[in-house]
């Protein structure tokens, strides 16, 4: 599970084998119905609320349940799933045919998912506070209720059912945790549930589910404790002891940690890979080795055989890294591969498609990958000494020529260049004489237009990061700093605006060395806070106030305001120029499009049906966005008035693309989706 989808991969090579959209919203990672490596897999669609059961190898769905409301992971027993539902119905599911006849409801939610015994019949089902209940899998009826006495959120993890007992890890406090144990006695005169003996303190909270060593349970803090237990099923009281002195807390913070064993092998995979050895004749755990990596660990780790699959999400990078790594040696692994990471550019390359991801990495996608619909190899990648690879934002040039930029590490910028052969993708240092870029850079005069803290603004050569001409630097006192925001371009100048509402109107000046020289200059009166956009003889810009926005049209000649637009809402996207037209999308006023001669040309108070991701495409007159949320939407640039729309279902990540009768749109997660140009219905 990365970034709302389901991935197939093969565990021997990282290729991925299939995807499956499950929505953002969906935290239940996919479970092998059994032990066997080709078995099929239980996957949550959060999104729609369904429970399906998939090949894993072809990722063909085999059955799809509608749960129709939100529930906890669903719990295997033999042939049969139980699912409990936040509205307190726990569902049996027959596992070959996803067919549910019955089920029991709850007199409480449930948040939790039920343990299944092993050798009695029976469902333990923690209530979501208060109760602790004993459900009959013979009839799907509660047969027994156990005043727990917890409450709501404080038990994160289902109980840990071991032959006759129960263990329930509650966390009572924000750092300790009280280990409950119940043993199960559906025979003689007491109660169903019993408890052999009080509760076990451990230090931290227990927030990834108990796993067993053997028939031994094995428990882990959120501040590192480990502890194994040994169970007595032989014994009425005190029937849970340590098998091994406890692993001691080693964390003054709380930090999700997932524990695997194998053997006498105990991996603790969190920001580190910690190796330890079991070693319950000596009840000790020793620690064998250890691998920093600062990368969060994100999904349960699986072990096939000697190989440790581990997904990670590597430190100020975007989407998952997914490694498969030898227990012997975790610092080289044997593959890695990159799952959910966004596209940020598409472009048409000939016969083919050069998709560019947020992580350095070139695609090319051509008339068999679009058939096979999955693309495993990339023709290019990039690599950096230092830093994240994460360039989200981008820059584009005349003559399909792109800059991505990294607002987390500013420094390096990301250059694609069609035609370029190899050389066609590569990192750019930049200049910056530790300096930082206050806002996303602009192309101009075929470089990149980068504005600094220090008051600088270079232009940067996009195959060398060197200045192709000198910068602008306006009067500062020491050590003062200026936020710029993003400028406008018009033709061969552009105007640009800081924090202190200075304007200037730059262009490139060739006497005696080339520089970047101010034209014109004001003092304004607003403080514009937005990018600035340009069309014609007008710059846009937004000017932020108690009561809503207004949105300032300046002259661009002498860089005075010529007209004013009171808005009782706030822009949530734009300024942004496209075509002859400048678009910002307000959340009270809608959807607003401006012309040169600081004109507003037309309103549409319903918007464009979500968030834009990315810039519109101007298709003949009309404008063609992508939004966040899924969809896609042609509204007329004549009135504004929404045309048509297609539904794609999952999140866009970037600006539609044109390619010929057919529109390319670049998922949020490295999904790329397809579709006919929308058009008017009878067109």
């Amino acid at each position: 599970l990365a970034a709302g989808a389901v991935y197939g991969l093969d565990a021997g090579t990282g290729k991925v084998l299939w995807r499956r959209y499950v929505g953002h919203v969906t935290d239940h990672h996919p479970q092998p119905l059994n032990g066997q490596p080709d078995a099929d897999v239980l996957v949550t669609d959060g999104h729609r609320q369904e429970l399906l059961r998939v090949n894993s190898t072809s990722g063909d769905l085999v059955w799809r349940l509608a749960i129709g409301e939100g529930f906890a992971a669903p719990s295997i027993a033999g042939d049969q799933i139980y699912v409990a539902t936040i509205s307190g119905k726990i569902l049996q599911i027959d596992a070959e045919s996803g067919n549910s006849e019955r089920r029991v409801v709850m007199p409480q939610g449930l948040e939790i998912s039920p343990g299944a015994a092993q050798i009695h019949p029976y469902l333990i089902q923690i209530g979501d506070h208060s109760n602790l209940y004993a459900i009959s899998r013979d009839s799907m009826t509660c047969e027994h209720v156990v005043y727990f006495g917890h409450k709501a959120g404080t038990v994160a993890t289902p109980p840990l059912i071991v032959q006759d007992h129960v263990l329930i890890a509650e966390n009572a406090g924000p750092d300790y945790c009280l280990l409950h144990v119940f043993k199960i006695t559906p025979s003689g005169d007491g109660p169903l549930l019993r408890r052999p003996q009080a509760p076990i303190r451990l230090t931290g909270n227990v927030i990834v589910p108990m796993v067993l060593y053997g028939r031994r349970p094995l428990v882990v803090t959120d501040l590192g404790e480990v502890n194994v237990f040994n169970i007595d099923f032989n014994t009425e009281k005190d029937t849970v002891t340590t098998a091994t002195a406890a692993l001691p807390a080693s964390r003054a913070a709380p930090l999700l940690s997932y524990p695997v064993v194998e053997g006498t092998t105990l991996v603790l995979a969190d920001e580190k890979l910690i190796k330890y050895q079991l070693q319950v004749t000596t009840k000790q755990i020793t620690q064998k080795s250890v691998t920093n990596s600062s990368d969060s660990c994100i999904a349960p780790p699986r072990l096939f055989g000697d190989i440790l699959i581990v997904t990670r999400r590597k430190q100020g990078s975007v989407g998952a890294t997914v490694s498969a790594l030898q227990v012997d040696n975790f610092r080289q692994p044997e593959w890695e591969t990159q799952l959910g990471t966004p596209i940020g550019r598409v472009s048409p390359a000939g016969s083919q498609l050069d998709a560019i991801t947020a992580a350095g990495a070139l695609f090319e996608i051509d008339a068999k990958v679009l058939q096979a619909k999955v693309s495993n190899e990339p023709a290019l990648t990039v690599t950096a000494a230092s830093g994240s690879l994460s360039f989200t934002d981008p820059v584009e040039f005349a003559g399909g020529k792109v800059a991505f930029f990294n607002p987390s590490d500013n420094e390096r910028a990301l250059i694609y260049t069609p035609e370029a052969g190899p050389g066609r993708l590569r990192i750019v240092q930049l200049k910056l004489s530790g300096a930082k870029v206050t806002c996303t850079p602009v192309a101009f005069q075929d470089g990149l237009l980068a504005p600094l803290d220090n008051g600088s603004v270079l232009l940067a050569n996009t195959t060398t990061g060197d200045n192709l001409v000198l910068p602008f630097q306006p009067k500062l006192g020491p050590g003062e700093d200026v936020k710029w925001q993003r400028p406008a371009v018009l033709g061969e100048a552009f105007v640009i605006v800081d924090d202190r509402k200075n304007i200037y109107r730059v262009e490139i000046k060739p006497d005696p060395k080339p520089f970047l020289a101010p034209i014109a200059s004001g003092k304004l009166e607003l403080d514009i806070t937005s990018d600035l956009a340009a069309v014609g003889d007008t710059v846009y810009g937004v000017v932020r106030n108690s009561g809503g926005d207004v949105i300032v049209a300046l002259n661009a000649g002498d860089l005075k305001p010529a007209k004013e637009f009171a808005l009782t809402g706030r822009v949530v996207w734009g300024p942004v120029q496209v075509g002859d037209a400048v678009l910002c999308l307000s959340s009270t006023e809608g959807l607003l499009c401006f012309e040169a001669g600081a004109n507003q040309r037309w309103a549409n108070s319903v918007g464009c049906g979500g968030q834009p991701a990315g810039n519109p495409l101007q298709v003949a007159s009309d404008f063609l966005f992508a939004l966040r949320e899924g969809s896609v939407v042609r509204i007329a640039g004549a009135g504004g008035e929404q045309v048509t729309s297609v539904t794609i279902g999952e999140p866009l990540g970037a600006g539609p693309v044109a390619f010929g009768a057919r529109v390319l749109l670049p998922g949020s997660d490295g999904a790329l989706h397809v579709i006919r140009t929308p058009s008017a219905e009878g067109q």
